[in-house]
């Protein structure tokens, strides 16, 4: 015992100057970050020693963290089993039918994606948590899908349109056709009222030729 604390004050110099290394979990503002996908990784937990996936993203934005590295815990339990399928489907990893091949799967699509990937940091009820907002090259593509299809839908609207005017146009026919055979038959009216006008007058000369034979009988 003696020994060690002659040791100890041989060391007190270089102790008072030395500062305490940086430890833990380092703490970022809360906000939405743009990272890249560095590794992903499934071992135990030191703490608790559950079985997890560690995600490690390294900061692209904003500039002032670029370079340093976030990461993300997803425990492999009942809680966390539907937070690790939602992130697989998010980076678009399919999941083997085998749970004990996905150590090597999500390994090999690590090292292979090369995008980037916007997420936030949400801190609650102490804890500091990561949430993976947008993936490159998946939800893009999807929306760019849904673009389309909104685009051919548009398309064939119009085309129906179209073919549907020249159905307007004879309709259109139609009506001339109402309005003309309404024209014949005021013509046909006029003309059967015209001939009665006409008999009309026929039968004004016999009424006056018997007015005359009246007239002669009574001298």
């Amino acid at each position: 015992m003696a020994d060690i604390k002659k040791k100890l004050k041989k060391l007190q110099g270089d102790w008072e100057e030395s500062e305490a290394a940086e430890g833990g979990r380092k703490r970022f503002k809360d906000g939405d970050f743009t990272v890249k996908l560095k590794s992903m990784e499934i071992g135990e937990s030191k703490a608790s020693g559950r079985v997890q996936l560690v995600t490690t993203f390294e900061v692209v934005e904003p500039e002032k963290y670029e370079g340093e590295e976030i990461r993300m815990y997803n425990g492999i339990d009942d809680k966390g089993m539907p937070y690790l399928k939602l992130l697989c489907n998010q980076f678009g990893i399919e999941i083997p039918d085998d749970l004990a091949d996905l150590p090597v799967v999500v390994e090999e699509f690590a090292e292979d994606f090369d995008g980037t990937v916007e997420i936030a940091l949400v801190t609650k009820d102490g804890y500091q948590n990561t949430y993976v907002n947008e993936v490159e090259g998946v939800e893009g593509d999807d929306d760019d899908d849904d673009d389309d299809d909104d685009k051919k839908k548009k398309k064939s609207k119009d085309k129906k349109k179209d073919k549907k005017k020249p159905e307007d146009d004879d309709d259109d026919e139609d009506d001339d056709d109402d309005d003309d055979d309404d024209d014949d038959d005021d013509k046909k009216k006029k003309k059967k009222k015209g001939d009665d006008d006409d008999d009309d007058d026929d039968d004004l000369p016999k009424l006056k030729k018997k007015d005359k034979d009246k007239k002669k009988k009574k001298k």
